[in-house]
């Protein structure tokens, strides 16, 4: 108790002197309710990321780190510079305020709502324990199975990507224009083939992570060099890389977020550095290639989603469960469905005249452009209730010592998350169920291997 009581009072500290700071220096040309509800967000978001003490890190914690950062910090940022994104008519700063009382109300129904305790818990933890958990033995025969799945499918992705060097490691190169396939495939290509070798390469790692042989280091090396051949993240979305590598660097490195703030850094420094680093290859040129990235980008649109959830409230855009509709059967091709829903995002875009159509929408504003408050409460709520019972399998697992392969699932999460909260739900919710299905799919096999 006494080292979760430290811990809370250094964030304290830490968390005072960042919001002086922050509130010192901007200019106040919003309403005092504006700012008010604003700090309100900032400080509530930041005090709820040392609860739960216990878990240095958590799907919980990503959820509060983007409230702070994404609806607490960008809007400031936003208002001192002028920031209109997409081409948009200003929106009257009524709805701002409004917008920011509904975000607090989504706080507040995620932290009940993640308090519930599921009575049967333990028999979902004892099913993952059993269902994931299969030892496997590292020897050679299961190296030259590793392997040799590996190469079969890097050879037929390389060749879908026609040998071709910027389609194998640039993203831009990579649309739907390029192939005689038709979007289903590709969409399908790249959600769920594509990931396997590095599905491969993580659960390898993790069933020989405490493995010595040299045999082993070999393997594993080649593995992970297929992988980045099959899957470079210079070539594929920013949330995909950030999904898959971020998995990938978890399961081999299971401690490294242990440290008190670590998650945090990471969060920041990714979305300030790394997101805006990897957009660089959306148009990648040779000659005008730079590493530099600075803090500019916070102006750009990689951080629309405030506003978009703002705009949408702007214009009453409530479809009563039609977006959701579409969200539900996202399966179902747009060609056998033509009145299929577009993304909230791209459907605000049309209705509001914007620039560009493949914006966000964040978690929160499809609750509210599906259901109103209602749906923010509910939204949220379901959502606080879903990955804190996550949160508890995973570590009531882990500090069982039974982590099992239901930890790399766990992984995965925290990528897929942070692309649903930016959103849209439409299209971050269908790319999330195909890198599930395509991890289910390498470990359901692995898993009738015998040992």
């Amino acid at each position: 108790m006494i080292k979760i009581f430290k811990g809370q009072i250094y964030w304290a500290v830490l968390s005072i002197f960042f919001l002086t700071i922050i509130y010192v220096n901007i200019s106040y040309s919003y309403s005092a309710m504006f700012y008010i509800t604003n700090f309100l967000i900032v400080s509530i978001s930041l005090f709820l990321l040392s609860t739960g003490y216990q878990y240095t890190y958590s799907l919980a914690k990503l959820f509060y780190l983007f409230i702070f950062f994404m609806f607490g910090i960008v809007p400031l940022n936003d208002i001192e510079n002028g920031n209109i994104y997409w081409g948009g008519s200003p929106i009257a700063e009524n709805f701002y305020t409004y917008g920011n009382f509904l975000i607090l109300s989504g706080l507040f129904s995620f932290y009940i709502f993640g308090k519930i305790k599921l009575s049967k818990v333990n028999s979902i933890i004892n099913f993952f324990d059993n269902f994931y958990n299969k030892e496997m033995r590292i020897n050679l025969t299961s190296n030259i199975f590793f392997l040799f799945s590996s190469i079969i499918i890097t050879i037929y992705i390389l060749n879908f990507l026609h040998f071709d060097f910027y389609h194998i490691f640039f993203r831009g190169s990579m649309d739907g224009n390029s192939y005689d396939d038709d979007q289903i495939t590709l969409l399908f290509f790249n959600n769920v083939i594509r990931p396997i070798p590095i599905f491969i390469f993580i659960l390898y790692r993790y069933y020989s992570i405490n493995s010595c042989k040299l045999s082993n280091h070999i393997t594993g090396i080649l593995l992970f060099l297929l992988a980045v051949l099959s899957i470079s993240p210079t070539s594929i979305a920013r949330f995909q890389a950030a999904t898959l590598y971020g998995a990938l660097f978890m399961t081999c490195f299971p401690n490294f977020l242990n440290g008190a703030y670590r998650m945090q850094l990471i969060f920041i420094s990714g979305i300030l550095y790394f997101f805006p680093f990897l957009n660089k290859f959306r148009d990648f040129n040779f000659d005008t290639f730079d590493f530099s990235v600075s803090l500019d980008s916070m102006n750009e649109g990689h951080f629309d989603a405030y506003q978009t959830f703002v705009r949408a409230i702007s214009v009453d855009f409530v479809s009563y469960g039609h977006q959701l509709l579409g969200v539900i059967l996202f399966f179902i091709p747009r060609v056998f469905w033509p009145q299929k829903p577009l993304g909230s995002g791209a459907q605000l875009a049309d209705d509001t005249g914007l620039l560009f159509s493949n914006i966000s929408m964040p978690f929160l504003g499809e609750g509210y452009v599906n259901f109103g408050l209602i749906g923010v409460l509910v939204f949220c709520g379901f959502l606080g209730f879903f990955i804190s019972m996550l949160d508890n399998i995973y570590w009531s697992l882990l500090n069982n010592g039974r982590r099992g392969i239901f930890a790399i699932f766990y992984y995965l999460l925290f990528g897929l998350l942070f692309f649903m909260l930016r959103g849209d739900l439409l299209s971050s919710f269908a790319y999330s169920a195909g890198l599930i299905c395509s991890l289910l799919l390498v470990s359901f096999f692995i898993k009738k291997i015998p040992s």
